[in-house]
């Protein structure tokens, strides 16, 4: 883990002028103030990797997207479509035991 942190500050570092606080606000707004993968609104977004920084995703505003603590959280280190997925899986069993 301490080698993946330090890889992750190192990368973070070299790459911190990709993207500004301004493109993040840009960003936010094209959302609305709504997380990009649930569609709700949000009062706190965070800076989601959509290819995750553990799977050498760049620290970029075209690698970023605004998500909600709850979907930030169980998105993890995984791909997009691995979460969907996920997602999916997870909504069908609730809804088959119901």
């Amino acid at each position: 883990m301490r080698a993946i942190r330090r890889r992750r500050k190192g990368q973070l570092r070299r790459e911190a002028l990709q993207f500004t606080e301004r493109d993040w606000r840009r960003l936010v707004g094209r959302y609305r103030g709504c997380c990009a993968y649930c569609g709700k609104p949000s009062a706190v977004l965070h800076r989601d990797h959509v290819i995750p920084l553990a799977r050498d995703g760049r620290h970029s505003i075209g690698n970023i997207l605004p998500a909600c603590p709850p979907c930030n959280a169980s998105k993890r280190t995984s791909l997009l479509f691995e979460w969907r997925i996920r997602q999916q899986r997870a909504t069908s069993r609730q809804s088959g035991s119901g």
